[in-house]
């Protein structure tokens, strides 16, 4: 019987106590009934269970019981489906939260597969409590189960109370790692590799994932195409972008506070490690201040840690190291990845968006040069999309690209700087002739 001031049942006591599991397993048996009733916070004892680290032979006693339910009159999801009365969690998101183990989370997921897409009273889905609570280890778990396999695109369209589905929210954590230096960064990287591609695994049917159901707003489809081009192709599928931009076409027309559009960017990172130019070199963080002074400072909707700005068309690109440097030092088979440059080359599908300049005036031609793009097939491709730029001269730099090219310096592949000189001086050799005359146009 149930004590009448706590609602504890002698279950409840030895899942909480983490009794030996014998005794916990006989008093399962001896009153089964007890497993669908809930103490004063709303715990099962399959909540308390989760909570208090019961062995996995335990919870597979208490799950068999859970299903013994109609026995008693009751539907057998009812044991996996009650919420507690605190956070609103299922015992799939208790036992996420509460270091179990792999096997445990498949036995829940197994049990009850409806669950996985179970949200609490703040909006969580057991992905977003397994990032939330850097169980890295379960998101894998979680995107591979039987239960996944027809909820993959739901799974990343979800939402949190703060409108974060997991990549975003995992891509706070990432820049949360990389300001602090901690060493979980690497394997949050794993994390956001095995999420974006998700929805392309083949499920047992042999039938692909259709991630043109994803829901995404125009807002997130932007952020998430901001973060596919800072993490490179070593992480993201390319069907992935391709899907963004195809299913929200006007986010390649989007800019952040510096003018500068999604090409823009991709221009800018691409082989900027190898440049000395110093607006490349700097962090492409830049947004509006807000006064503390002027009431309430709100945090901003991706980063959510000490930022005392707000713009909410602005994604804060890059904090500390940048993830293709990281992989290139901790995953050297991901280089030849990095470099090809498909996700610009997607971005280019809009050769228009090639002529329009940032607030200083730079096309994405300049950016790709003073970033220290080779020509190769990328660079000639910008070129091809916009051949007029290389007329252009922007009012603060005052050089046309061929001298851009020029004054870049480069520490390695000195023969593919000296091409890109070469070919870009090719596309305009009157630029040498007029150049003075240019320079005194552009000053005045």
């Amino acid at each position: 019987m149930p004590c009448e001031e706590t609602k504890l049942t002698p279950l409840h006591i030895c899942c909480r106590n983490v009794m030996p599991d014998e005794v916990i397993i006989a008093v399962a048996c001896t009153n089964p009934a007890a497993i669908a009733l809930q103490d004063e916070d709303g715990d099962t004892p399959l909540h308390s269970a989760c909570r208090y680290g019961a062995s996995n032979a335990v919870l597979r006693t208490l799950i068999e019981q859970g299903y013994r339910m109609s026995e008693y009159g009751l539907k057998d999801e009812m044991v996996f489906s009650k919420a507690d009365f605190c956070d609103g969690d299922f015992p799939i998101h208790s036992v996420i939260s509460h270091d179990a183990s792999e096997e445990a989370v498949e036995l829940l997921l197994n049990a009850y597969p409806q669950g996985i897409l179970a949200c609490n009273s703040h909006s969580q889905t057991p992905l977003h409590v397994a990032c939330e609570y850097a169980r890295y280890d379960l998101v894998d778990v979680i995107v591979h189960s039987h239960a996944a396999i027809d909820n993959v695109i739901h799974l990343l369209a979800a939402q949190n109370e703060f409108g974060e589905n997991p990549v975003l929210l995992l891509w706070k954590r990432y820049l949360c790692a990389c300001s602090h230096e901690k060493e979980d960064s690497f394997q949050i990287l794993q994390c956001l590799h095995t999420l974006l591609n998700a929805p392309y695994r083949v499920n047992e049917k042999e039938n692909r994932c259709h991630v043109s159901n994803i829901g995404y707003s125009s807002e997130d489809a932007y952020q998430l195409l901001l973060i596919c081009i800072e993490l490179g192709e070593s992480i993201v599928p390319i069907e992935f972008v391709s899907f963004l931009i195809k299913d929200h076409e006007e986010i390649i027309y989007y800019t952040d506070n510096k003018g500068c559009m999604p090409l823009h960017i991709a221009a800018i990172k691409q082989n900027e490690s190898s440049s000395s130019y110093s607006y490349v070199n700097q962090p492409f963080q830049e947004v509006h201040k807000v006064d503390e002074n002027e009431g309430d400072v709100n945090e901003s909707p991706i980063l959510g840690f000490d930022q005392k700005y707000m713009d909410k068309k602005i994604f804060v690109l890059s904090t500390g190291q940048k993830p293709d440097t990281f992989l290139q030092q901790r995953y050297p088979q991901a280089q030849s990845d990095l470099m090809s440059y498909q996700i610009l080359n997607i971005l280019l599908s809009f050769p228009v968006v090639a002529s329009i300049p940032d607030k200083e005036g730079h096309i994405p031609l300049h950016l790709a040069i003073l970033s220290g793009m080779p020509w190769g097939v990328t660079l000639s491709n910008i070129f091809k999309a916009y051949p007029e730029g290389v007329n252009m001269l922007p009012k603060k730099i005052g050089m046309s690209p061929f001298m851009m090219a020029a004054s870049v310096t480069h520490t390695s592949q000195k023969m593919q700087h000296l091409t890109t000189i070469y070919e870009l001086l090719k596309c305009n050799p009157n630029m040498i002739k007029s150049y003075p005359e240019v320079v005194n146009q552009v000053s005045e």
